[in-house]
């Protein structure tokens, strides 16, 4: 009987996958369906398979109201078909940011780190691969609310110390005072409500632990081609959070920064990324509210910046029978200690003045 329903099921998903329209949900039901078939195959048991059947239904509706919290354009600009981009042309980040954040730690081999928004695995195997502060990573939890982009970080990640679920800045899952570092690359700016994120992040990180964000951003004031250029797809910005827009900066307001942080430290680096014209233009393509327009606008806009490039006021080549030339960005690191109790007074980051200054270093 319960072989028959999952025929029937299979027959209603094959029609229904004609649709063009549902063919990423009917990832995620090809998904749920051989979980069914599983439960049924190896028990041999019709309860357990509907067990099967109703626990998946618990999670659809989890996973609803997950998504339900994930910015309307983070929706459409990150998912399957635009996670290998955004990997492909997004940078690393340097390795004195990690140098400086491993640092900023107490000295321990042991170290359990949480990861928010952890995308593509990006920063994660930056700091993996950091000389130091790699290898002093005991566990690492990747937290990610965007299947698709889960579904590269699992890809693009092979380290036995790491996991990945889903999750975000208001319920990441983790247990109390679990972890000595929280960090969030290249997406704090996202968090829907800084108040309820922050008091999250305080929950899970340990007493004295530390927070970090990070952000790497082209430096439109470091070549003209470069100003051009971000003026250009910048118009398509709208309402979408951006890290530039610097409404984050709510986060030092709130209560929680207020009550359980230290005054936080923020440093900065200048560097250079060696580029070609092709992958400047795939950088902008990766960037959220560019991949949610429609293709005829993205086109367009492709033939303006091509334009730019082609045009190249300031390019500094590197190599230019090859096409290669510099990309400046700019990286930066904001650092916050747990205060050891919820009210308590002292200094800032250790090594730091505390004072919720600004560092600004070439890279």
């Amino acid at each position: 009987m319960m072989l028959t329903a999952f025929a029937r099921i299979t027959r209603s998903c094959a029609r229904w996958s004609t649709r063009p329209s549902n063919r990423i949900p009917l990832q995620s039901a090809s998904r749920e369906l051989f979980r069914l078939h599983e439960n049924t195959h190896c028990s041999g048991s019709p309860v357990n398979g509907f067990r099967a059947l109703t626990s998946s239904a618990s999670l659809r509706k989890e996973s609803s109201g997950i998504m339900s919290t994930i910015h309307k354009v983070a929706r459409s600009g990150y998912t399957w078909g635009t996670n290998d981009l955004y990997d492909r042309a997004r940078p690393s980040y340097p390795s004195q940011a990690l140098t400086t954040l491993h640092a900023s730690l107490p000295e321990s081999s042991e170290l359990k780190i949480l990861e928010i928004g952890s995308g593509t695995g990006k920063f994660t195997r930056a700091l993996l691969a950091h000389s130091s502060l790699g290898q002093s990573v005991a566990e690492l939890r990747a937290v990610e609310p965007v299947d698709a982009m889960r579904e590269a970080f699992e890809k693009g990640v092979k380290d036995g110390r790491v996991t990945c679920g889903e999750g975000t800045f208001e319920k990441t899952g983790l247990e109390d005072g679990w972890a000595d570092l929280v960090v969030v690359a290249q997406a704090w700016h996202w968090c829907p409500d800084y108040e309820k994120g922050l008091a999250e992040l305080a929950r899970v990180v340990k007493p004295n632990g530390l927070v970090a964000f990070i952000w790497n951003l082209e430096d439109r004031d470091a070549a003209p081609w470069l100003s051009q250029l971000r003026a250009v797809y910048e118009e398509h910005m709208g309402n979408t959070p951006q890290y530039r827009s610097g409404q984050w900066r709510e986060t030092f307001n709130t209560q929680p920064y207020l009550n359980l942080f230290h005054p936080h430290e923020e440093k900065e680096w200048e560097h250079i990324i060696p580029t070609t014209a092709e992958k400047v233009v795939e950088r902008v393509l990766s960037k959220s509210y560019v991949a949610a327009l429609d293709e005829e606008v993205k086109e367009k806009m492709k033939g303006e910046l091509q334009a730019i490039l082609k045009s190249g006021e300031g390019i500094k080549w590197i190599d230019q029978e090859a096409g290669t030339f510099e990309y400046p960005y700019l990286t930066q690191l904001v650092l916050m200690q747990r205060k050891k109790e919820g009210n308590g007074s002292g200094g800032g980051v250790e090594g730091g003045n505390g004072s919720g200054g600004t560092t600004k270093t070439a890279a």
